[in-house]
């Protein structure tokens, strides 16, 4: 009876520890290569990515390779592009996704490297791309884990700054 009893804690206890909840970037795969911006960084769209930026390859939970980013203390990431239509606030968080879309063919990716010029993130293209679109996109958490809202492209605010409101386009 006693070995039920030690069998049946443990079974509990692993069954427990395995759990756990889905809110954020480990959705898929997990983050790889975590590393933060010692400056500031700006993508080839424009977007300036603060120093202190985290950063973090991962997938979405549709397969979909991105570069998670966490803004630093006073940077917020705002996504207006539905909400004017929707009649909604801007809505603001402090994470996105840096995404690459092969417009003419396919194969087009996200990269970060790191080296003594300090990081660079970009799109690395198969030959079967001719024409590929960074962009920086909000972050929807559910459930089956992190998707990335491709239909809401994002930008950087400095809140700390005294931004008091944002006006859509």
């Amino acid at each position: 009876m006693h070995r039920v009893s030690l069998l049946v804690a443990l079974v509990l206890t692993l069954g427990l520890c395995s759990c756990h909840t889905i809110d954020g970037p480990e959705a898929t795969t997990g983050p790889r290569n975590i590393s933060t911006l010692e400056r500031a960084y700006r993508l080839a769209n424009g977007t300036l990515l603060p120093a202190g930026t985290v950063l973090s390859e991962t997938v979405d939970a549709t397969g979909r390779p991105f570069i998670h980013f966490q803004l630093p203390d006073g940077y917020k990431l705002v996504s207006a592009s539905l909400a004017a239509e929707d009649g909604e606030e801007p809505a603001l968080d402090d994470a996105g996704g840096i995404t690459c879309t092969c417009q003419k063919g396919t194969g087009c990716n996200p990269f970060r490297a790191s080296g003594p010029a300090g990081t660079v993130i970009g799109c690395s293209m198969k030959d079967t791309c001719t024409q590929c679109l960074q962009q920086v996109t909000a972050l929807s958490r559910s459930p089956k884990g992190v998707t990335l809202r491709m239909d809401r492209e994002a930008d950087i605010l400095h809140v700390a700054a005294g931004i008091s409101y944002v006006l859509g386009p």
